[in-house]
């Protein structure tokens, strides 16, 4: 299928105005009042329906999340040798998720 430039530009057109009216309607529809309360009805059930799936996600998390907020505070102090010593285990899980290699990926470009 070959599209003109004439026809992308129109399609562009077209979706600009789009989402300029869908923006419009959605300024003017916030602010009644029987909006807000579905709104946040839908916000409550939607919770309630997820609370199970994001309190499993906590938990499968939890181990890394304090292996980082360990790290933080030692990198913060200027500890890290401390971090390794006294906390491996938490030292061999980051470097088990690859924590380190990831955390500027702009270093591994060269620039010349």
């Amino acid at each position: 299928m070959d599209v003109t430039d004439e026809q992308i530009k129109n399609m562009l057109e077209k979706y600009k105005k789009e989402k300029t009216k869908r923006k419009e309607r959605y300024q003017i529809q916030k602010m009644d009042q029987s909006f807000i309360k579905d709104n946040r009805q839908r916000s409550k059930d939607y919770y309630e329906k997820n609370k199970e799936k994001y309190k499993q996600k906590y938990q499968d998390n939890k181990e890394i999340k304090q292996a980082k907020n360990s790290y933080y505070y030692y990198n913060k102090t200027n500890q890290i040798s401390n971090f390794k010593l006294n906390h491996q285990d938490k030292y061999n899980l980051l470097v088990k998720i690859d924590y380190f290699n990831d955390k500027n990926p702009s270093s591994s470009i060269s620039t010349s």
